[in-house]
Order: C-alpha cells, then sequence, then structure tokens
C-alpha cells in the first residue's frame, strides 16, 4: 500500500495536503489521477468543439487496461499528461505573448514535478528560444530558468540531507 510522497513532486504535495486533511485514504489519493485524466477529457472537448476527439480518448483509454490502471495510481502520470495537454493548445496560439510565458512556466512546473518529462519539454524550449530570440524576448529566464533553478537549488540539499541524516547530525 503505496501512500506517501514519490518522484513526482506535484502529485505528492497534493497527496500529502490530503492527507493532512483527510487523513491516510488510498481512496482519496488514487482519485488525484483519474480527476486530472477528467480534467483533460474536457479540456479536449471544450477546446476541440468536437466529439470525436474526446470519445476517441475514452475508446484508447477503456481498450488498454494500463491506461485504466493508471488513472487509479497515486502516481503523477496524469497530472503530467494535462501539463502537456495545456502547453499543445498553448503553442497552437503562440502569437499571444502571454502564452509564450505561460509555456515557459508550465514547463518549469511539469519539469519540476518529474524530471523524466525533460524529453518532452526539451524540443518545445528549443522551439520557443529560437522564436523569441529572433524577437528578442528571453521570457525563458524568468519563467522558466528561475522557477526551475529556484526549486532545484533548495531541492538538492533537502533531499541530500535527508538521504544522509546520520552524515549530517555528526556535523551538529
Amino acid at each position: 500500500l503505496r501512500y506517501i510522497p514519490n518522484n513526482h513532486t506535484i502529485t505528492s504535495l497534493i497527496g500529502i495536503l490530503i492527507n493532512s486533511l483527510f487523513g491516510v485514504n488510498i481512496l482519496y489519493l488514487r482519485l488525484i489521477s483519474f480527476i486530472f485524466f477528467i480534467l483533460i477529457i474536457f479540456t479536449i472537448s471544450y477546446k476541440e468543439k468536437n466529439n470525436f476527439i474526446p470519445l476517441l480518448l475514452l475508446a484508447i483509454y477503456f481498450s488498454y487496461n494500463t491506461l485504466a490502471d493508471y488513472s487509479f495510481l497515486f502516481r503523477g502520470y496524469y497530472f503530467l499528461s494535462f501539463g502537456f495537454v495545456i502547453i499543445y493548445y498553448l503553442l497552437k496560439e503562440i502569437e499571444n505573448t502571454k502564452n509564450i510565458k505561460y509555456i515557459y512556466l508550465l514547463s518549469s512546473i511539469l519539469l519540476i514535478h518529474s524530471l523524466g518529462s525533460i524529453y518532452f519539454i526539451l524540443p518545445i524550449l528549443f522551439f520557443l528560444i529560437f522564436k523569441n530570440f529572433k524577437e528578442r524576448k528571453y521570457f525563458l529566464i524568468y519563467y522558466f530558468l528561475l522557477p526551475t533553478l529556484a526549486y532545484y537549488i533548495i531541492s538538492i540539499p533537502v533531499t541530500g540531507s535527508y538521504v544522509n541524516k546520520e552524515l549530517l547530525l555528526k556535523f551538529f
């Protein structure tokens, strides 16, 4: 029975909040992923104004047991998927400068949530850097690098001191 924080940071923070409010209830923790799956379907339905794509996603979802299993685990895969769905629709309206800022910020949040998302984030970042460099806009620093670096500058020493607490106690 896994209800403790895992390597998906945002999902773990939501889980800690749920545990502190309602106590340890595995059903509530597992509902986190399912709620993000529902948000994916609603977002696509709203943005596409077409019922075919959400119905296709539901058909794929119900045809693969693994997708259904992952939607009821206390993991962050559906949070990542939801974030990339939002990024996809922001990229469709890339001319809006606000969307570029949101893409950088959301990319930072997704990278903080799971380092494995870097494989999806890097191509997006390269595209945006190239596009913004030609326009002399440097949103990358403020909306991606600073939040990401701030988190990891704090997270790495805290994680290291927690893992090696015996070593830390020798110094104090």
